[in-house]
């Protein structure tokens, strides 16, 4: 028997895609094609009970009592619309698939990819991504998002390409130049990707995101004075990105200016509760030998990552405050901090950690007999 039409009645469960086996994948010949749909087919219900739902729902049989095609697929673009921003991803994915039935347009089917994609369904959304590039060649968004599957899916080197292409066609997108650069970062070609990064920099000067990448190739390849100049240009832009100030700082770490513990100062004020900003300004002190000030902070930090329940944070901080004590002869306070380190590392199941902690408390117990 066939599903009763839209009316008065117990509503039914949303259309569960997740469960249908996935078609046209990129190494698939077959095309993906959408369901037939005929006038006489019933309207799908959900379970949303809006009133904007209801009235789509209505001009969707409407315009299939008179055989409107046109008005259907408006309104079933509409319907799907809503769905996708009200979270019900598989009721939407299964209007835009009807949707597409009566048109071949370019934006309902990136629409229903983008739906796919969300629901893990990268393969389809993939596979119609390309069904647009060969409708619309010079279609950017379609050349991104199937670039931004492929890299999501490990393919980069196909990615590159696509990404490549999008910038060729839209020289000023920053975010396509952005995204090439990552892919080629990625892939170890820091050269290349150092060149795209300025070019987004130099298209949008204040792109953050574009700014603390290329500082960050530039970290990599050991241009520190070109990584920290960066980082503070970003800085400036954000004076309230505590990431980007824990960045700079490391980098003026290395090269043993004080500076960088005025940093990791800044970035506690601005983010008082954070253990790991406190953690970082602590072995900020112990590099510049202000043992006992990076003491006195690795034990807040201790304090704050057991108030949050980050046993990680609480174990690294713990391992290193050991370390800082038997350097200044408490060995009791020193093997007690080490204990429960290995303690945390153990619950995690951290191997390497659990090791290095327990290696470190034979180092303090050996260290206090051989100064008692």
């Amino acid at each position: 028997m066939g599903r009763p039409p839209f009316g008065p009645g117990e509503p039914e469960p949303d259309p569960d895609i997740s469960s249908e086996p996935e078609q046209g994948g990129q190494d698939d010949d077959k095309r993906w094609v959408a369901p037939s749909i005929s006038p006489e087919t019933p309207v799908r219900r959900c379970l949303r009970p809006d009133k904007t739902i209801a009235e789509f729902l209505v001009k969707v049989q409407e315009a299939r009592k008179t055989g409107d095609q046109h008005s259907e697929a408006s309104a079933l673009v509409g319907l799907a619309s809503l769905l996708q921003g009200a979270g019900s991803a598989a009721a939407a994915a299964e209007f835009y698939r009807q949707a597409v039935a009566f048109t071949a347009g370019t934006t309902t089917i990136i629409s229903l990819a983008a739906v796919l994609q969300a629901t893990g369904r990268v393969r389809d959304a993939a596979e119609l991504y390309r069904q647009v590039v060969e409708l619309d060649p010079g279609n950017t968004a379609a050349i991104i998002s199937l670039a931004a599957v492929l890299q999501a899916t490990g393919n980069t080197t196909a990615a590159a390409d696509f990404y490549r292409q999008a910038v060729e066609l839209d020289p000023g997108n920053t975010a396509a130049i952005i995204s090439l650069a990552a892919v080629l970062q990625a892939t170890g070609n820091t050269t290349a990707a150092a060149d795209f990064y300025r070019q987004a920099v130099e298209l949008d000067p204040g792109n953050t995101a574009a700014i603390i990448s290329l500082a960050a190739v530039m970290q990599a390849t050991r241009s520190a004075g070109d990584a920290a100049e960066l980082y503070r240009q970003a800085v400036e832009l954000n004076p309230n990105d505590t990431t980007t100030i824990i960045a700079l700082a490391a980098v003026i770490q290395t090269a043993g200016t004080a500076e960088a513990v005025e940093l990791y100062r800044q970035t506690v004020q601005l983010n008082p509760g954070g253990g790991t900003a406190i953690m970082a300004l602590a072995a900020a002190l112990w590099d510049a030998s202000y043992i006992t000030a990076a003491i006195a902070d690795y034990q807040v930090a201790v304090e704050m990552f057991n108030a949050c329940g980050d046993v990680m944070g609480e174990a690294t901080a713990l391992d290193d405050l050991g370390t800082l004590l038997r350097q200044t002869g408490r060995y009791d306070e020193a093997i007690t901090a080490h204990q429960r380190a290995a303690l945390a590392f153990h619950a995690l199941g951290d191997l390497y950690g659990e090791t290095a902690a327990t290696n470190n408390i034979e180092k303090a117990r050996a260290e206090q007999q051989a100064n008692s």
